[in-house]
């Protein structure tokens, strides 16, 4: 029987300091020239982890307590787009981040030190910088100059932020909201380029395959509704004024007239994207001290080492083995691009006050699922991926037995036809005992065992090895067939 979603909240909770997960900002490049035999390299290179389940249910436990008060039929179990209020029945749902993963770590660095937080303590892999959003719809937030944007309604937070913060002012932004609060309300805006587009909003108290069901909204989408979601207001700044300076410009002067007419929208929504770009601004011209950028916190992989059981890894395995995702965790400095919106994206922090450790995204035993790592029940947010680098550990492995698996098959083939040019086609015993001596002589791999079906994820491998008294064995491989 299933328990309702509570974090965790333990008081015997280990206080480990929040840490930035990897941030790749390198764009995709290939493993490197074809080999001289012409082999493509078999595994395709990950920009990025996924989002680990446990975020993903925390996150969908904040909508659906939002969402359900108008959808009352809204299961516990179904991801639904915040916008359109379609589920995963109806279409694909994904998880996007409001602020990247692939942000830059100098801008993270000016982000922290603005937000009154310890140096390398920013989580971006919080619900509260994630939403759930319908394929085409994340697509179109993700791209920051001819996509949409967040626009907060409440102009008493927005006058807030921009009394708080002026150049080099250290101000937690948690203390100009009620942090309690666990929604949040937001106008979309939308770029220009979206003119051609329109917006379908479901309704649910109708059957979904009813044609009145869904009500269509066109450019500039004025009629669409105020939305409540779960992500929090300087996450949503943050990304607006992002996608404004990509539009504009870095250092852009904007006007109320400026953004009203690009945006083809009037009132106090131009006020609030106008508040959005300026208190950006100030964030990003922040300089923290060397002071701060060479905190201890710099050497949190020292100090987590420390709290860490002896002869075992940041990933709970042992290090005798040794590590292949030891890279996880060491930051990356490269520049790199500066970072769209969220997506498949990244590295979270959450914005925790100045000095507290919140375990926000730990999960009650009973929720955890198959391919969690049960260390997201002992270490900090970042170790919720352990269970992908686990994944890709296995893909290697399973690829590595594989070709032996296939190397092992083609030397057998190639033993088969020598023996079969040496010998004619009369069935003797000398004969027999030869050609089995020949192909025992090439054992198999240790692990193949019998083969029959050997599965790799959800593609079966079948080796046949095919003989007459007039043919040779024939091995039929994966590769040719595939």
């Amino acid at each position: 029987m299933s328990r309702p979603h509570t974090p965790l909240t333990s008081p015997d909770t280990p206080a480990t300091p929040k840490r930035r997960a990897v941030v790749l900002e390198s764009p995709f490049i290939l493993e490197g020239p074809a080999t001289d035999d012409g082999n493509t390299p078999r595994k395709r290179l990950k920009t990025g982890t996924s989002i680990s389940t446990t975020l993903k249910l925390n996150a969908r436990a904040d909508i659906h307590d939002i969402l359900v008060l108008n959808n009352p039929s809204l299961s516990k179990k179904r991801d639904v787009c915040v916008v359109s209020g379609m589920t995963d029945e109806m279409d694909v749902i994904e998880y996007s981040h409001v602020v990247a993963r692939t942000t830059r770590p100098a801008t993270l660095d000016k982000c922290e030190w603005c937000w009154g937080m310890d140096y390398y303590t920013l989580n971006l892999d919080t619900r509260k910088n994630l939403q759930s959003l319908r394929v085409n719809l994340h697509r179109f937030f993700d791209m920051p100059q001819t996509g949409w944007l967040w626009v907060p309604t409440d102009l008493d937070i927005m006058t807030r932020f921009e009394n708080a913060y002026k150049v080099n002012t250290r101000k937690k932004p948690t203390e100009l909201y009620e942090v309690e609060e666990t929604k949040f309300s937001y106008y979309l805006v939308a770029a220009p380029q979206m003119s051609n587009r329109h917006i379908s909003i479901y309704d649910p108290s109708l059957k979904s395959n009813d044609p009145v069901a869904f009500q269509r909204h066109f450019y500039p989408f004025t009629t669409l509704p105020k939305f409540e979601i779960n992500v929090h207001p300087h996450f949503v700044i943050f990304n607006t004024g992002f996608k404004l300076e990509q539009i504009f410009g870095s250092g852009a002067v904007l006007a109320i007239a400026t953004l009203s007419n690009y945006f083809n929208i009037t009132g106090s929504l131009v006020y609030s994207l106008k508040s959005c770009y300026d208190v950006y601004r100030v964030w990003m011209s922040a300089s923290p001290p060397e002071a701060f950028l060479h905190s201890e916190n710099r050497h949190w992989e020292d100090l987590d080492a420390a709290r860490r059981p002896a002869g075992t890894s940041s990933s709970g395995k042992s290090e005798a083995g040794g590590s292949r995702s030891a890279g996880r965790n060491t930051r990356n400095t490269n520049p790199g691009p500066l970072g769209g919106g969220g997506g498949s994206s990244t590295v979270d922090r959450e914005t925790v006050p100045l000095g507290t450790d919140t375990p926000d995204d730990f999960v009650d035993t009973e929720l955890v699922m198959p391919d969690d790592s049960i260390s997201l029940l002992l270490g900090d947010d970042d170790e919720s991926q352990s269970h992908q680098a686990r994944e890709e550990e296995e893909e290697e492995d399973h690829e590595a037995f594989f070709r032996g698996v296939e190397k092992w098959a083609e030397d057998v083939c190639e033993a088969a036809e020598d023996g079969a040019s040496d010998h004619d086609h009369d069935s003797s015993d000398s004969d027999t005992s030869s050609h089995n001596k020949t192909l025992i002589g090439n054992t198999p791999p240790s692990k193949c065992g019998e083969l029959e079906d050997v599965t790799m994820t959800d593609v079966s491998l079948k080796i046949g090895l095919t003989e007459t008294s007039h043919q040779p064995p024939i091995f039929h491989s994966f590769w040719d067939t595939y």
